[in-house]
């Protein structure tokens, strides 16, 4: 498919500077270059949004687990319940710790490919 675009003269050195960079030989290049790097940029963000909601629904989950417990305890006439902020599980700290980590990674990659573009 052929196009034409009327491009500033500020998006056309944009683009003979990535041909430049890139090493690409054509304009055509250069734009699937921006097109695949913001294809990129949408999948980090997308995958970034889901390792936070998957985060939020095991935090949501073990709040849940231990209301159920302290409930099951209080009703039996157990009155040491247990404290939710204190004692969490380590394979739940374990998968807390990874999911921060792989979202700071993720954020860390977005901020590097933005600060080249």
């Amino acid at each position: 498919m052929k196009k034409l675009f009327d491009l500033t003269d500020d998006d056309y050195g944009l683009i003979k500077k990535i041909m430049k960079e890139k090493g690409t030989r054509t304009e055509i290049g250069a734009l699937r270059f921006i097109f695949g790097f913001y294809k990129s940029n949408c999948d980090l963000a997308s995958e970034m949004r889901v390792l936070k909601k998957i985060l939020q629904d095991s935090e949501k989950r073990e709040v849940e687990m231990y209301d159920a417990i302290n409930t099951i305890l209080i009703e039996n006439g157990i009155k040491d319940c247990i404290p939710v902020a204190v004692n969490k599980s380590k394979v739940y700290m374990g998968s807390e710790v990874y999911y921060r980590n792989r979202l700071a990674k993720l954020k860390q990659i977005k901020d590097n490919k933005k600060n080249k573009g």
